[in-house]
């Protein structure tokens, strides 16, 4: 007679349910946790930290960025395959469990963990980016420009007084770079500067009200015209247009473990409400998702970078994918769809005012803000690095930069591993926040369920220039690996 555990795993085989989760989704549950504890350790963001947790907290997000890359490689990495293969007979044919298990209702606590989740969809909005849209999509509704309204900021801090604004080094908050001001410190000040103009200096920058593309007003406006008292809620669309996305990539049988890792994933759940990185983003991974359908990967990846600048990083990565798959046809016809997706938006503020608008779009750039994040850049508060200026950070990042594309070019194979490699550079940018990476474990579910849905075939086609390629969706060249595992350690 079966016991009512294989009673119960014969139901779920027999519905195409996976009970042992694959490898790949362990990786990217440790590496979404690691993240968030990164930031939780290095929390200030900035100023002076122990050594100790400065090294700790960097480690952690270097970690999280090696195991979501092992994630997405072709097969079991050797490091985790000897792993398994020293492991007791016992423990082999459990350990998955045994690790996912714990590792779950880590995440669970974490999400319940995370306060003001209802206040947010309700409009009480404590970023201050956020409330900056929502008060911008309603002078948008008003027929005023938005890029040129600097006196929104004011409005937008009298409304939302909780969504402390961004301090600028220099006047009321000093020039050292190491001591970020505390909360209380940039409340008292705005509070001073919004009753008492006259005394207004330079600790913010009014401008901030309209440092983003404008491609989230036109998203937003839907919401604010229908009234909806928060625009988090588009975020919330974002997200699950982007697990649609990955679960259309996922093989049936591990659609409802990636699921889980989606839905679960603690630095997902805390980030997807104090930004709108992911609405950005979607249409960045929708972008590779449908990139055979040359227009409309063009139009979305175009329209991406006209919602947020963190999109901009992807653009080149794109555009070598497009380069060595057809050529610079290929790459002229994109990149006039891109244009057009991403002008369009902007265009009527382009026309209206192309000055305040360009300068608007290049503020996160051009302000001297104080340094911040889960990057390289944490080792200079811990007093292992000397913190230098913002500009050598810059260069550093261009560097890095340069040289992630020059990789990607130079593969033998082409794969959409961009989806990771794009965001690295920010870790050694003065700002390194983490929302820059929360998404990185969903980019990396993606990735891996296109290995899960190759299998060990390699279909390979002559691309227009320099390498190997592969037919959607996408693979690495397996010489040399290991064999995928079947699923789980026991395998």
């Amino acid at each position: 007679m079966l016991s009512i555990g294989e009673r119960t795993g014969r139901f779920f085989n027999g519905v195409g349910v996976r009970l042992v989760p694959n490898w790949r989704w362990l990786l990217i549950l440790a590496a979404s946790c690691l993240l968030l504890e990164s930031e939780s350790i290095l929390a200030p963001t900035s100023g002076h930290i122990p050594p100790g947790w400065s090294i700790l907290g960097v480690s952690g997000s270097i970690l999280a960025f090696a195991l979501l890359w092992a994630a997405t490689r072709p097969a079991m990495p050797r490091w985790l395959v000897r792993l398994r293969d020293d492991l007791p007979p016992i423990a082999r044919h459990r350990a998955w469990a045994l690790l996912f298990v714990p590792m779950a209702f880590y995440m669970i606590l974490q999400i319940f963990a995370t306060h003001q989740v209802i206040e947010s969809l309700q409009g009480f909005y404590r970023i201050d980016a956020v409330a900056y849209a929502h008060i911008d999509v309603e002078l948008v509704l008003h027929g005023k420009n938005p890029f040129t309204d600097d006196a929104a900021f004011w409005e937008a801090y009298r409304r939302w007084p909780q969504a402390l604004s961004t301090p600028i080094m220099g006047g009321a908050f000093g020039n050292n770079p190491l001591l970020y001001p505390r909360n209380w410190q940039i409340d008292n000040i705005l509070h001073m500067e919004a009753a008492h103009p006259g005394i207004r200096g330079s600790g913010f920058d009014p401008a901030t009200v309209h440092n983003y593309p404008a491609g989230i007003l036109w998203l937003a406006v839907p919401l604010v015209w229908a009234g909806l008292p928060s625009i988090l809620w588009l975020s919330l669309l974002a997200w699950a247009a982007a697990i649609a996305l990955v679960l259309a990539r996922t093989p049936a049988r591990e659609r409802g473990a990636a699921l889980f890792v989606l839905i679960l994933s603690p630095v997902a759940f805390r980030t997807v409400l104090s930004n709108f990185d992911i609405v950005s983003l979607v249409f960045v991974l929708a972008a590779w998702h449908w990139m055979g359908r040359r227009t409309s990967s063009a139009l979305l990846i175009g329209f991406a970078c006209a919602i947020k600048q963190t999109a901009w990083f992807f653009l080149p990565f794109y555009f070598v994918d497009v380069y060595r798959r057809e050529g610079w046809r290929g790459v002229l016809r994109r990149g006039l769809w891109s244009a057009i997706a991403f002008l369009l938006p902007n265009l009527p503020f382009i026309l209206a005012s192309p000055l305040a608008w360009f300068k608007s779009i290049w503020l996160p750039l051009t302000d001297p803000m104080f340094p911040i994040g889960v990057g390289a850049v944490a080792l200079a508060f811990g007093g292992l690095l000397p913190i230098l200026t913002p500009h050598i950070w810059t260069l550093l990042e261009i560097v890095v930069f340069g040289g992630l594309l020059v990789f990607q070019y130079r593969r033998s194979t082409i794969v959409p591993d961009s989806l990771l490699l794009a965001l690295v550079p920010l870790w050694f940018a003065w700002r390194s926040p983490l929302n820059y990476f929360a998404w990185m474990p969903l980019m990396a579910t993606w990735l891996a369920a296109t290995q899960l849905s190759l299998g060990t075939r390699l279909a390979r086609i002559r691309p227009a220039h320099t390498a190997l390629a592969l037919p959607e969706p996408l693979s690495e060249s397996l010489d040399g690996a290991v064999p995928e595992a079947a699923g789980s350690l026991s395998s």
